[in-house]
Order: C-alpha cells, then sequence, then structure tokens
C-alpha cells in the first residue's frame, strides 16, 4: 500500500487542532466520517484533516524456478507476476501465477507419491486440477478497507492522546513550580 502522500500530525496550532483539544477523545463510531465506494481508501477526513488516504495497492508474487531459489529482483513473466487492487483492480495475472504455483506443488507431491509407490494409481492428484482462483480478493480488499480506515482513526487517536499527555505534563509542570516557591 502506498499512500498519496506522507502522513504528518496536525499542527499543534491549526484551528482544527485547537477545536480538538478543547474535546475528549472521541469513539470510533464519534469520529468515523461517512465511508462510500469512493472514499474507502481515503481520504480519510474527520474533524477538517485528512488522516489517510493511499494512491495504489499492489501486490506481487514469484514462483521458484525449478533449478533455483527465488530471486526478488527477478521480474522474468515466468516465473514473477503483480497485480493491483486500488485504484485499478487487477488481478488476473496474480491468480494465473498463484494457479502455476499450486499445481507446481501437485506435480511435485504426485512425484514423490510415484517415488514412493511406483505401482500406485495416482490418476485422483494428476487429474487434479487447481481451482482457477485461489485468492479471495474480495475479502483481502474488505480486510485491506477496515485497515485503512482503523490507522486513520489510530492517527486521530494517538495524536489526540498526545495532546492530552502534553497538556497534564504542563499542568504538572506549573503545580510543581507553584509548589516550590
Amino acid at each position: 500500500m502506498i499512500e498519496a502522500h506522507q502522513y504528518a500530525n496536525l499542527d499543534p496550532g491549526s484551528e482544527i487542532a485547537q477545536c480538538l483539544r478543547s474535546k475528549p477523545v472521541m469513539s470510533f463510531e464519534e469520529w468515523t466520517p461517512l465511508r462510500t465506494q469512493s472514499n474507502q481508501f481515503g481520504p480519510v477526513i474527520s474533524e477538517g484533516y485528512s488522516w489517510v488516504e493511499l494512491s495504489k495497492i499492489e501486490f506481487q508474487t514469484w514462483i521458484r524456478p525449478e533449478d533455483s531459489a527465488i530471486n526478488l529482483e527477478n521480474d522474468d513473466p515466468s516465473v514473477y507476476s503483480k497485480g493491483s487492487l486500488f485504484p485499478i483492480e487487477n488481478t488476473k495475472d496474480m491468480d494465473a501465477m498463484i494457479g502455476r504455483g499450486v499445481a507446481n506443488i501437485r506435480d511435485i507431491i504426485l512425484h514423490h507419491l510415484v517415488l514412493l509407490d511406483p505401482e500406485g494409481n495416482h490418476d485422483d492428484v494428476h487429474q487434479w486440477t487447481p481451482p482457477a482462483k485461489v485468492i479471495r480478493w474480495k475479502e483481502i480488499k474488505a480486510s485491506l478497507v477496515t485497515a485503512v480506515w482503523a490507522t486513520a482513526y489510530n492517527r486521530y487517536k494517538l495524536w489526540h492522546c498526545s495532546l492530552l499527555k502534553h497538556k497534564a505534563e504542563g499542568a504538572d509542570d506549573r503545580s510543581t513550580k507553584k509548589a516550590r516557591v
């Protein structure tokens, strides 16, 4: 996941910060703006501030070449594929590569079965075809949406709690100074 811009905390002197400082920390339900199809990956704007905004979600996968280790620098399409879920959903190549990987696993299992029992009937394994889609992208996407919104809320909550902590430390400093006088 790539954010549209690097996150930065609110400027403590901003109007938004001053307004939020005067309120207690809101619950997720109180804080959460309306989630729609168009803002599921941000921007998540609450109380006038953008807490998170993604520009893209991409995935990469490799399968191990027959005679060597996986090399994460190798972008040869015979062993590597990539896909995306946002802003464009394109998982076709990923599904195909993962399917090839599962088929390779089947072939390795079949090879070992034949070694263990050369005379055995292994047709059921040999004829097995991997499912067209191994990865449930819809569920992954839903989980990522949840993660984005949880991240946005956690940023808000951590920022707000740090304000309260600094405010309390400032109050402690003032009371300590008064006690010493």
